[in-house]
């Protein structure tokens, strides 16, 4: 709106001064001239203010901005993914240091991370598979108030 407004005072500037010179100016030899200063003159007077400002005429362009929008949203959801990719990741290397520094032996960890539409973030579900059968109560206990869920732990043998 600004640019619009900026393009209206210098347009309603330059006729003004114009009129002025037109008046002022001598008539014969050097009219033709005068005349051609002078167009070029109020061509640049329209012309100047937009080369000056952010807006490119193709950005009134309507499937343009629709195009954008799709391509923001496909941009979130792109976002939310490695959001939730990296939590994932977090939450089993964090699972994997505490296996190593207890002494567990395990095969896998799993865990599912999720961001709903209002970005909240939630752990679905933790999965570890352990090398032999133990008393999981401690892991349990670690996981439960780490990340606020009950791991799903099942022995090797179990498979």
């Amino acid at each position: 709106m600004e640019t619009f407004k900026s393009w209206a005072v210098s347009s309603v500037t330059a006729a003004a001064v114009v009129t002025v010179i037109s008046l002022l100016s001598p008539s014969g030899n050097l009219e033709k001239s005068i005349k051609f200063i002078i167009a070029l003159f109020l061509i640049a007077a329209f012309i100047i203010p937009f080369s000056n400002s952010d807006i490119a005429f193709e950005s009134f362009d309507i499937n343009r901005g629709i195009k954008e929008i799709i391509d923001e949203n496909e941009l979130n959801n792109e976002v939310k993914k490695n959001v939730e990719d990296s939590l994932e990741n977090a939450v089993e290397t964090e699972i994997s240091a505490y296996l190593s520094g207890v002494d567990i032996d395990y095969v896998s960890v799993e865990a599912k991370v999720s961001v709903d539409k209002d970005n909240n973030i939630y752990t679905q579900s933790i999965s570890i598979i352990l090398s032999e059968k133990i008393l999981t109560y401690e892991l349990e206990k670690f996981v439960s108030e780490r990340f606020g869920i009950k791991p799903d732990v099942k022995f090797e043998s179990e498979d």
